[in-house]
């Protein structure tokens, strides 16, 4: 049979992880599936099956496309084939390392060039406010799209702009190029270097390699019906025995289980009026620095500090994030979106104690 003369995996395999590397082109992805990945962790479904190398040849075959027509329109354009280079970079202690998809050359300036294919619908998605400059072919403004979705693009350009490659070149701008696969429709986007947004995606990784180094998980970094855990190869080690429990709901009365029960509560009203005599000590802190004229008192081997401040804020988190969407996309200025910022003023006393070790607490139970 035919089928028997194929074997599994025919795409050239993803290379592994290495300590202390990690990929651009994943550099938005969960990181927890990125650490069950270099920890060895089963998977659902096979990285090396044919189904994912059927995505990965399909890739490629895109990207051959795209080459293709670029060459035939006699752009200058390198690093494909048997020519193509890996760049690095190292942030915050960091070490990143990627696979540019292209260079190329216009008008006298080089571009990095990235090339992305997607099925129709999510294609619309990137050119749903973009130009059509001819029929067929878009130029997106709007960065925020590469921002968002499932599979965000931004972070990835952003890590090649930085890197030694890109310096050296003289590289100022990326164009990231996306294919319809349904109808060859083609849409590009110039990214410009946000420092911002390369922060972003630095502090996400920022303590990665000293959880994995313990065998310990990042956080979940989606929600469990979104699409990135159910198309994850992870998904069943990740969700664990959680993943199978019933949503029911079950009344127990086990004398163990009722013992954390009254130990919970205990635990729960402790806290709250810890909470509320903190609250009443920095109120009459406050009233004692205003008293005896001084900002800084010391008592009792407590340095207590009473500063005026002001802070600028929204009414909430939604309408900060709003506001920030409106701006991008251009539909509100930067003078309106200042003015929707309130300034408070407010009394500030920070308490810290130089002598922790009069009251040090030594609590102990029973198993």
């Amino acid at each position: 049979m035919l089928v028997e003369k194929l074997y599994e995996g025919e795409a050239r395999p993803r290379t592994p992880f290495s300590a202390g590397v990690i990929r651009m082109s994943m550099s938005e992805a969960c990181t927890r599936r990125i650490a069950m990945e270099y920890l060895g962790y089963e998977v659902s479904v096979d990285p090396a099956s044919d189904v994912y190398a059927a995505r990965m040849q399909d890739g490629l075959l895109h990207e051959q496309d795209i080459v293709r027509r670029l060459l035939m329109k006699g752009v200058k354009i390198w690093n494909f084939g048997e020519r193509q280079t890996w760049v690095t970079l190292k942030l915050h202690n960091l070490f990143w390392r990627g696979h540019p998809d292209l260079f190329c050359e216009l008008e006298g300036k080089i571009y990095g060039l990235e090339c992305k294919a997607f099925r129709g619908e999510v294609f619309e998605r990137y050119v749903s406010s973009a130009e059509e400059v001819l029929p067929g072919r878009f130029v997106i403004r709007d960065l925020s799209v590469l921002m968002s979705g499932p599979f965000p693009l931004m972070g990835q350009v952003q890590l090649y702009l930085n890197t030694d490659k890109s310096q050296k070149l003289g590289i100022e701008g990326w164009l990231v190029l996306i294919k319809n696969k349904n109808t060859a429709e083609l849409a590009e986007c110039l990214v410009p270097r946000i420092p911002d947004y390369l922060e972003k995606v630095a502090s996400r990784w920022r303590g990665f390699w000293a959880l994995v180094s313990v065998g310990r998980l990042p956080p979940r970094g989606f929600s469990k019906s979104s699409a990135n855990c159910r198309l994850c190869p992870f998904f069943e080690p990740c969700w664990g025995v959680l993943s199978r429990v019933s949503p029911g709901v079950k009344e127990l009365d086990e004398p163990a289980l009722m013992e954390k029960v009254r130990l919970w509560r205990e635990a729960a009203q402790l806290e709250s009026m810890a909470s509320v005599r903190k609250e009443l000590a920095r109120i009459a802190f406050g009233e004692a620095a205003i008293a005896h004229d001084s900002r800084t008192l010391k008592l009792g081997g407590l340095e207590v500090r009473v500063n005026n401040r002001s802070r600028t804020g929204l009414d909430s988190g939604y309408t900060s994030e709003l506001l920030t969407e409106l701006l991008a996309r251009g539909v509100i200025s930067s003078e309106q979106y200042d003015s929707c910022w309130s300034e408070t003023e407010y009394t500030e006393v920070r308490v810290v104690d130089r002598e922790p070790e009069k009251c040090k607490i030594t609590i102990s139970w029973e198993e």
